[in-house]
């Protein structure tokens, strides 16, 4: 969703990463399963953001980046003063 914390993967398809993954840990370490799902949890909550309107997508993906988004004034309404 944002700029912080993405890193390109280094499997075929080319998905982008919320989470960085720490050195040493691919697919046949212990952790792997733990951090995929955490992984998944972090794209489900950009997704809740976006579809309840606090964020929106300013420019979409374009292959060599993530999409782009900024705080609605919705969002920024929501966070705590």
């Amino acid at each position: 969703m944002g700029p912080v914390g993405w890193q390109q993967a280094s499997r075929p398809e080319r998905r982008r990463r919320l989470l960085p993954t720490p050195g040493g840990l691919d697919e046949d370490h212990p952790d792997w399963e733990a951090l995929t799902e955490r992984q998944l949890a972090l794209y489900g909550a950009s997704i809740s953001l976006h579809d309840k309107g606090l964020v929106r997508v300013v420019s979409p993906a374009n292959g060599a980046r993530p999409d782009l988004v900024e705080t609605t004034a919705e969002g920024r309404a929501a966070l705590p003063t």
